[in-house]
């Protein structure tokens, strides 16, 4: 499919993307992608492999099960692991997964894809957050992208 005809119309980049198979995209991936992040007074904390495996450890897997209290209502850490949980909260966020049975411990947006114009011009990401997602589409002014426009499509 294309961009929505508004939003192509509104920010004038009717061409900019077009999500069907073409002999001319290029199509690249990267692995453990860890863009430098600074905010003042914080510390960027990469997930591993090792420190998702004691986090998980510590914070166990006592929930309440998903549709308990009623059909639309997630799955909820219970008892210690709701405790634990609301401790490392004083530092990070935490969620517990919406089936159950796990937790989802990195911070949100998550990006998962970035599609580029064949001009560098502008940038679509595809995005989950929590139980939902959607895209993103930033114009790149100088040596910055600005947000344009994000819209959530889907939800679990």
């Amino acid at each position: 499919g294309r961009l929505n005809q508004s939003i192509r119309t509104e920010f004038g980049f009717e061409d900019a993307f077009s999500y069907t198979e073409a002999p001319d995209v290029a199509v690249d991936s990267m692995g453990s992608f860890r863009p430098v992040v600074q905010v003042p007074g914080k510390t960027a904390l990469y997930l591993t492999p090792a420190l998702r495996e004691t986090l998980t450890a510590f914070l166990g897997g006592a929930h309440v099960p998903l549709g308990t209290g009623g059909i639309m209502k997630p799955a909820r850490s219970k008892g210690e692991s709701a405790k634990r949980q609301r401790f490392l909260e004083q530092q990070i966020k935490i969620w517990y997964g919406h089936w159950g049975g796990y937790w989802q411990l990195t911070s949100d947006p998550e990006a998962f894809s970035i599609a580029l114009d064949p001009e560098l011009t502008y940038a679509r990401v595809n995005f989950r957050m929590v139980y939902e997602g959607g895209y993103a589409i930033f114009k790149r002014v100088d040596t910055r992208w600005v947000l344009v426009t994000a819209k959530r499509t889907w939800i679990e």
